[in-house]
């Protein structure tokens, strides 16, 4: 349903009856739809040639932005060619910014032509000059009523010189409601529950490792919200907080978390403002990025007078809720086309119809396709819907779904990218069937020029289905290493028996180097298992007698990482075996194991067919006792006394 701006004298009244004539805004959403863009555009005689591209008359659209960085895209400004991201958004000034509306493609336009100042400056900043600084707009409303921005300039740019020449002078900039959304908050996802920061820290404060925030309802609108947020050991505090569906918005004043000595939220200069926002942008129902970094400041004095802080610490990353009801992605899929084509047979390359496509889980619950139609070390973002039964394959971005670069083509870069059925860079569906099977919305690999902005379909490939491997760990396995000995008074055997075992769904290694082995859970070394990768946590007990014990650990990571091939086979990284004294906590590195593989022992789980003469055999009896005279069906029975199995 859409909300319709009438222009008649009766129908502008009875909407004036039914609704205030501008709508409060609090959020970006609250502008989403679309508008109509007037300005008088002056062109200059250099342009001229380019006077058609600029419209002083035209349609706009404010819609979620494709990429989850921004808070919203704004597409055929002024006639541009080319979106433009919204990056800040302040609901008690009216405002809105769009920091580098020119960004995505050098220029709004095809061509490099993009806006800049009203003097026509160079749009972008200098590295070399520190206080240059890059084009933006900053747009104003007013309710919903209207939206207006300062006079600027279109230029087209010399990158040689990097100076700017004004082709045309636009004034008088207004944005008036065609027609705008109709929010459904009821479709908005549920922000219940605690969530846990995880990232980087950007300074090597060590006073604050981490917060939280808790969101409650404060109305069934899944709108408005109160968050609580606790910083280290500080006291928590509440504030009011706003979800547009996409972006949650915490607008905060001056905090302080301890004010004898001056730690206090703050922004990245050393400003004594402590007055913005907490902006996280919503992922999924397990994860929200951090929209803007969360800098704590400790406060800087000369004398008595307070002259701004200095940085404390830094937060980026993501915030994270547990969810034990949330299908993991990850894993390895085999994707099967019913019609793969070859769109340009000149260009010697054949994609396959029959593929693994590998998504991996990174930090912040965020999903990535690593490995597709046979190209490696990808990243594609995947976002899975908040009731798990479909994914989003995000196509957007600068350089697309890119699957490689090719190189620098007539000045312009080149890419072969996964694109849409339409050769368009939008996105895919991975749709989870009532089978287990998952089914691929058409798509095809696009030929990309990357400032042209065009794309050319080189194959397509429809009806695609896939199957998600399945990796059972639990098994015997032959190691095999190349093993150094750091301490010559002992010898370390380069192959022995492994076993893995699986217990209420966990996995434990339960033999190595022929002993059972010890931890401190007492069962086993455990094992973190997804699908093909898992890992095995450091300084685990594996052998040996109070109070001396042999340890493993990893070489070159936190924990000792393993990793399953098709054929079910383990290769694990190099380790070390450490003699631990449990008395003294002393340890050393005794001796090194690398080039560690894992191979799978056969299973013989049967016997295939016992040879009995006319089937008919004194002594065989059933499983119950009974006694046989022919054994007419397969099954396990008691022959002579032993136990067989006839299939």
């Amino acid at each position: 349903m859409k909300k319709n701006y009438f222009s008649s004298f009766v129908a502008a009244l009875m909407l004036f009856v039914a609704m205030p004539a501008s709508a409060e805004v609090s959020s970006m959403a609250d502008l989403f739809g679309k508008w109509q863009f007037t300005a008088t555009i002056e062109t200059t005689e250099a342009g001229a040639a380019h006077a058609d591209k600029f419209k002083s008359n035209c349609e706009v659209t404010i819609a979620k932005a494709a990429s989850q960085y921004f808070m919203a895209d704004i597409s055929g400004f002024a006639g541009a060619n080319y979106s433009m991201s919204v990056s800040g958004f302040d609901a008690t000034k009216g405002t809105f910014e769009v920091n580098g509306p020119n960004s995505a493609n050098y220029g709004l336009w095809d061509g490099y032509l993009a806006v800049s100042n009203a003097e026509g400056a160079w749009p972008w900043a200098d590295y070399q000059n520190p206080d240059s600084e890059q084009f933006g707009f900053v747009f104003s409303f007013n309710g919903t009523e209207e939206i207006t921005v300062a006079d600027f300039t279109i230029v087209s740019q010399d990158w040689g010189s990097n100076t700017a020449t004004i082709l045309a002078h636009v004034k008088n900039v207004k944005m008036t409601p065609i027609e705008l959304d109709v929010k459904d908050t009821s479709n908005y996802p549920d922000l219940t529950g605690l969530w846990t920061w995880e990232g980087g820290l950007r300074t090597d404060t060590v006073s604050l490792q981490g917060f939280t925030v808790e969101f409650q309802k404060t109305d069934e609108t899944k709108e408005n919200w109160n968050a609580t947020f606790t910083f280290g050991d500080y006291e928590p505090f509440t504030l009011a907080a706003t979800f547009d569906g996409s972006m949650v918005t915490v607008p905060h004043d001056t905090i302080y978390f301890d004010k004898v000595e001056g730690i206090r939220i703050g922004t990245r200069s050393s400003s004594t403002a402590c007055a913005g926002n907490f902006t996280f942008s919503y992922n999924s129902k397990t994860s929200m990025s951090l929209y803007d970094y969360i800098y704590v400041r400790k406060d800087v004095y000369s004398g008595d007078t307070l002259k701004g802080g200095k940085i404390y610490q830094v937060f980026d990353g993501y915030i994270t809720r547990e969810n034990p009801d949330a299908y993991d992605w990850s894993g390895i899929y085999n994707v099967s086309v019913a019609d793969a084509e070859d769109l340009n047979e000149n260009d010697g390359i054949v994609f396959p119809a029959e593929f693994d496509m590998v998504v991996e889980k990174k930090p912040g619950n965020l999903y990535v396709i690593t490995e597709m139609l046979g190209y490696k070390d990808l990243s594609i973002g995947i976002t899975p819907s908040d009731d798990d039964k479909y994914a989003t394959i995000n196509l957007g971005g600068y350089s697309g779904a890119m699957l490689e670069y090719i190189g620098e083509v007539d000045g312009d870069y080149a890419y072969h990218v996964i694109t849409d059925a339409n050769a368009e860079a939008t996105s895919l569906t991975l749709t989870k069937n009532d089978d287990g099977t998952f089914s691929f919305g058409d798509f095809s690999v696009s030929y990309k020029l990357y400032y042209a902005g065009s794309y050319d379909p080189i194959a397509s490939f429809v009806g695609a289905k896939a199957t998600k491997k399945v990796f059972d760990w639990a098994g015997e396995y032959t190691l095999t290493a190349t093993v150094e000995a750091i301490d010559a008074t002992a010898t370390y055997a380069s192959e022995f028996d492994v076993e893995i075992q699986e217990f209420s769904g966990v996995y434990y290694i339960t033999k190595f180097d022929g002993d059972k082995v010890y931890s401190m859970n007492y069962g086993g070394i455990p094992l973190t298992v997804a699908d093909k990768a898992a890992t095995a946590p450091n300084g685990k007990f594996v052998g040996g007698a109070y109070p001396n014990y042999i340890t493993i650990n990893g070489v070159d990571a936190a924990n000792l990482n393993l990793t399953m091939d098709a054929a079910g086979n383990i290769k694990m990284a190099d380790f070390y075996y450490t003699s631990l004294n449990y008395d003294t906590n002393e340890t050393a590195n005794v001796a090194i194991y690398s080039n560690v593989v894992l191979t799978r022992k056969a299973v013989v789980d049967a016997i295939e067919s016992i040879e009995v003469e006319n089937k008919v055999v004194e002594g065989i009896f059933d499983l119950l006792g009974r006694k046989l005279d022919v054994i007419k069906a397969p099954g396990i029975y008691i022959v002579n006394g032993k136990k067989v199995l006839v299939k």
